[in-house]
C-alpha cells in the first residue's frame, strides 16, 4: 500500500479469535504472504462448547510472523483490516465483546463466521437468538466471510455481504516451512505414476462418511485391483493405498503418496477438506465432489483436471467418480495432469493463491 506521500506503507492487520481453526489459519497466512504485520488476539479462555480444531493452534503459537496477545488490545491506531472469528459454539467476554463492536466500525471489517450449527433449523434458531444478544456488534460488520457455503435462507444475511473461505493446504504446510516446501517441491508432469488412487483421512467424523467409506472400501476390494493400507515399499506393487479410517501417513509420506498417485479421494469431512488442494499441489487428480469445490478458488472442469460428483450424498455417484478413475486411460491422465500443471501457476501455488484470497478481504490492496 502506497501512503499520500508516497511512501510504502506496511498493512496493519487485526485478528481477533475464539479459537485457531485451519478456515483462521489460512486467513492469516494470506495476509502475512501480501507483507501484512498481523496481530492476532484471542482470549485466555472462551466460553462454551470446546473446539475441534484446538490442535491448529500450535504452529500458530509458534509461529514468528505474527504478534499474538490474550488481552483486548485490538483496533487501537486504526488497523487497515479487522477480522473476528464468529462461532455458535464459543462466546467472547462481554468486555471483548464491546471492543470488538468499536474496532470493526473504525476499520475495513470482516466477521469470520463458522455457519455451521447443527441443523438448518438449529442455525436459524441460533442466529435469531444471538441477533437479539448481540446485533449492535453484529452490525458493526461491514462483510461476513463464512467458513462453509453460504446458505439462500440465512438471517444473518440482512446484515452484510457474504463471500465463502478459498480453502488452501493443511496449517502445517502454512506455517511449518520444511512441511511447506515438501509440498510445494517440483513434480515430474510426464512420468508415469505407481498407484492409482490414494485415500486418505478420517473414517468416523460423521455417521454418513463412515457408511460411505466402508461402501467405497468394499467395492474396491471386491476387485482385482491390489489395495495396500500403508505406503508401499520399495518391493510393493499396489493399485490402491486406502488409508482412510487407518492411522494417517505422517506429513512426508502423505505428501509421498499424492505425488505418486494419479488420483486423490476427497470426501469432505465435518465440513470441507483441503485435500483437493495438496493433490493439486502434487498433480494428482482430485476426486471430490460438485457443492463443496465452490469452496476451493480454482477453475474444476470434471474429465479435464477433476472428476467430479454430482451428488454429494450419493453413494453410487462417488463409487462411479472411484471406478471411473480406476479405469481411466493413461494418455487421458496424462492429459488431465498436464492441465493441472497449466493452472498451478495462478491458483495454487502459495504466493498466488494468498493474493487472491487477500484481494477477497481488501481489493487490490495486493
Amino acid at each position: 500500500m502506497v501512503s499520500s506521500s508516497g511512501d510504502t506503507k506496511k498493512l496493519r492487520v487485526d485478528v481477533v479469535a475464539q479459537s485457531a481453526s485451519p478456515g483462521l489459519a489460512t486467513i492469516i497466512r494470506a495476509c502475512l504472504e501480501v507483507g501484512a504485520e498481523v496481530r492476532v488476539f484471542i482470549p485466555d479462555r472462551s466460553q462454551g462448547a470446546d473446539n475441534e480444531h484446538e490442535v491448529g493452534f500450535p504452529p500458530l503459537a509458534n509461529s514468528q510472523e505474527i504478534t499474538l496477545s490474550s488481552k483486548p488490545d485490538f483496533g487501537v491506531g486504526k488497523p487497515d483490516l479487522f477480522l473476528a472469528t464468529w462461532s455458535h459454539s464459543l462466546r467472547y467476554p462481554a468486555d471483548w465483546l464491546l471492543q470488538i463492536a468499536s474496532a470493526a466500525r473504525q476499520s475495513r471489517s470482516w466477521l469470520l463466521y463458522a455457519n455451521q450449527f447443527g441443523s438448518h433449523l438449529d442455525l436459524l434458531i441460533q442466529q435469531a437468538k444471538e441477533l437479539l444478544k448481540y446485533r449492535g456488534t453484529l452490525r458493526a460488520f461491514q462483510n461476513c466471510l463464512c467458513m462453509l457455503l453460504p446458505l439462500r435462507l440465512d438471517l444473518f444475511s440482512p446484515l452484510f455481504r457474504k463471500n465463502a473461505l478459498s480453502v488452501g493446504p493443511n496449517i502445517h504446510y502454512l506455517f511449518e516451512p520444511e512441511a511447506g516446501q515438501n509440498l510445494y517441491q517440483p513434480f515430474d508432469v510426464e512420468s508415469p505414476r505407481p498407484l492409482k488412487l490414494f485415500g486418505s483421512g478420517a473414517k468416523n467424523s460423521s455417521n454418513w462418511r463412515s457408511e460411505l467409506v466402508e461402501h467405497l472400501e468394499s467395492a474396491i476390494r471386491k476387485t482385482s485391483y491390489t489395495v495396500l493400507d500403508e505406503l508401499p515399499s520399495a518391493d510393493q506393487i499396489a493399485d490402491v493405498v486406502w488409508t482412510l479410517g487407518q492411522r494417517r501417513p505422517s506429513l512426508p509420506d502423505y505428501v509421498k503418496l499424492l505425488t505418486n498417485s494419479n488420483f486423490t479421494l476427497c470426501i469432505p469431512g465435518t465440513s470441507w477438506t483441503h485435500r483437493p488442494f495438496e493433490a493439486l499441489a502434487r498433480g494428482s487428480i482430485p476426486i471430490l465432489d460438485s457443492l463443496l469445490c465452490q469452496m476451493h478458488d480454482f477453475p474444476w472442469r470434471d474429465g479435464e483436471n477433476c472428476i467430479l460428483i454430482s451428488d454429494q450424498l450419493s453413494r453410487r455417484d462417488w463409487e462411479s467418480g472411484v471406478f471411473r478413475a480406476l479405469g481411466m486411460p493413461k494418455d487421458k491422465i496424462l492429459a488431465m495432469r498436464r492441465n493441472i500443471s497449466k493452472e498451478l501457476p495462478s491458483y495454487v501455488n502459495l504466493p498466488s493463491f494468498c493474493a487472491r484470497l487477500f484481494n477477497k478481504l481488501i481489493p487490490s490492496a495486493s
